[in-house]
């Protein structure tokens, strides 16, 4: 800490104004690509549209087929907040890391890349958190909690007011009214955070209570800061007052469940074991962000996705083909190739709330380690037919369903995973050279075919999606000393 203070110190005198990341860049960059969303959800791919039910509230459907490595969000956050930990590390308006900082004028608890993210910052969120975020960060505060006060702090104390008389009745308890339905669902649009589910039936007394505590803790920060345009007293709550605890409150129910972590790779110096394969790199929290139509998508043990930051976006890709009429899953931690159903239930219900009942927790599917090399899961040949046979290399290759009791060869299966003999290792050699992108069309083709001749859980599919998340993060967020070599 007192290193990067010095270095801050340094950085003011000499008065740096911007970090060349040209000179910086040691992994090679992607072109960007051009992501088009839809009319009415414009974060998401036309094809992905969301529906609701009593269990499972809202959640993403596809409505046509999309490829594996298609964008299906790119959105920009409602509020992002780097943590206490790479506070001084990382710019909070932009989230790049920084070997050069430049300091807040004001206070020693934040650093940026630019002298044009500092002047964005105080003249937004950072003028209200400047006197106040040192004593948040010194008493630990969560990311929600930080996530909480900016999604105030980034906005004049008017635009809350201004709202008071559309909001008001639903901060009341047990509020029937139906949610505020908009047009266009944007990413800097209130009325999509205020409307995010929170579980407020599922709440108990004394949950209630701790974030009640916690609310009214960040309201005297904010009071502290002089956030309201008018006289406040310490020991004396105005319905003003009141009206914009009730508002932090809120916050904080809804960020349990739909905040999500901002992340940049780094490169470990211990050879970490990924699936088999593997690794030297890490991709590391260094805060979070709320994404309102992301936080729409609900979780299974094997997601449907992969997603990644650049700077404190979030960009999404699919990581498995996707049929039409398909609900769309994402991952909210636990995952069936490296953690057993319990443990993955266990952690569900103590996070999120919920029994998963994804495939893979209904079937028990095996991890990784418990999976065999030579078994195949090769699909009924019968159409609409859901069998799907389990099968070695020396099973007889003609089968008769249990389910429609019709014959399947698996010879074709056989002689067109055949190809993947000539794909794999070239996309292989391609990764091995860091040409990311290439190897990542190859590894697509694969997984393609692997999707297309068998059924998951199986070793090489885990495999397969596992480079290719690889290659996806590596188009993200990375520290600014990053080596993709020091990972293969």
């Amino acid at each position: 800490m007192e290193a990067k203070l010095k270095e801050i110190d340094a950085a003011r005198k000499t008065k740096i104004t911007k970090v060349d990341k040209h000179g910086l860049e040691l992994v090679p960059s992607s072109s960007p690509e051009i992501f088009v969303g839809g009319k009415e959800y414009i974060a998401a791919h036309p094809k992905v549209a969301f529906e609701q039910d009593a269990y499972q509230g809202r959640f993403a459907i596809a409505t046509g087929d999309i490829e594996p490595g298609t964008i299906i969000v790119e959105e920009n956050p409602h509020c992002s907040v780097v943590d206490g930990e790479h506070a001084l590390k990382n710019c909070q308006y932009c989230f790049i890391s920084v070997d050069q900082p430049i300091a807040c004028p004001m206070c020693a608890s934040v650093v940026f890349c630019s002298t044009i993210c500092e002047r964005l910052a105080n003249k937004g969120f950072h003028r209200v958190e400047c006197p106040v975020l040192e004593v948040l960060f010194r008493n630990g505060a969560s990311v929600n909690c930080l996530l909480a006060m900016r999604i105030v702090s980034q906005r004049h104390y008017s635009f809350f007011n201004d709202k008071k008389n559309k909001l008001k009745d639903y901060l009341k308890d047990n509020c029937k009214k139906n949610i505020i339905k908009k047009q266009n669902y944007r990413f800097d649009d209130y009325d999509n955070v205020f409307f995010l589910c929170r579980n407020e039936h599922l709440r108990s007394k004394d949950d209630l209570t701790h974030y009640a505590c916690m609310s009214i803790y960040l309201l005297r920060l904010l009071k502290a800061a002089k956030y309201f345009p008018f006289e406040v007293e310490d020991e004396v709550l105005t319905n003003d007052e009141a009206y914009i605890g009730g508002l932090i409150l809120r916050h904080l129910q809804l960020l349990q469940f739909n905040a999500h972590e901002i992340s940049e790779l780094i490169n470990n110096k211990k050879v970490v074991l990924e699936v088999g394969i593997q690794a030297r790199y890490e991709n590391v929290t260094i805060g979070a962000g709320l994404y309102p139509t992301l936080a729409l998508f609900n979780h299974s043990c094997d997601p449907s996705i992969v997603r990644y930051n650049i700077k404190n976006k979030m960009v999404v890709r699919t990581i498995k083909p996707v049929k039409s009429g398909d609900i769309i899953y994402e991952n909210y931690g636990p995952l069936y190739m490296t953690q057993p159903v319990q443990e993955r239930q266990d952690i569900l219900k103590k996070n999120y709330w919920f029994e998963c009942l994804c495939i893979p927790c209904v079937e028990i599917w095996p991890t990784f380690n418990e999976m065999h090399e030579n078994e195949l899961r090769i699909p009924c040949a019968t159409e609409q037919c859901p069998f799907v046979f389990s099968v070695r290399t020396e099973d007889d290759p003609f089968l008769t369903c249990d389910y429609c009791k019709k014959m399947t060869s698996i010879l074709p299966a056989v002689k067109g995973l055949m190809v993947l003999d000539e794909i794999l290792p070239e996309a292989e050699e391609l990764f091995g050279k860091g040409d990311l992108d290439n190897a990542m069309r190859k590894f697509l083709q694969g997984l393609e075919i692997l999707y297309k001749y068998t059924r998951p859980p199986h070793p090489e599919i885990i495999k397969v999606q596992h480079r290719i998340r690889v290659c996806m993060i590596h188009k993200g967020n990375k520290s600014y000393d990053y080596k993709f070599l020091d990972i293969v």
